[in-house]
């Protein structure tokens, strides 16, 4: 498998980044330029997101209480996009257990 991208805003990055290292998965994390992950767009994901290469990354995962679909973002950068945990805390078992999470969009 290939890294795991989250995203996340920058009042989150510290928590997001200690718990993706108590993981066993390879990730980055990715701060978008919004305080609050919640306020993520759409539009937004895909304009911070364009220039990277999208090919290393198997998923991106975006916070959990994202509330703008996320396909269209997902045919733009042609990268499996989903909805990670609504808590940080909880982003090593999922991380941990990937194949066994059934995640949405």
């Amino acid at each position: 498998m290939n890294k795991v991208l989250l995203l996340t805003g920058a009042l989150a990055e510290r928590l997001v980044r200690k718990y993706v290292s108590e993981s066993k998965v390879k990730a980055d994390v990715k701060v978008l330029p919004v305080s609050v992950a919640s306020f993520i767009s759409s539009r937004l994901l895909v304009r911070e997101l364009k220039g990277i290469d999208a090919s290393k990354y198997s998923m991106i995962l975006v916070p959990g209480l994202a509330t703008f679909d996320l396909r269209e973002a997902e045919k733009e950068l042609k990268v499996p996009i989903f909805k990670g945990p609504k808590y940080a805390a909880d982003i090593p078992s999922v991380l941990n257990n990937l194949e066994g999470v059934e995640f949405s969009k």
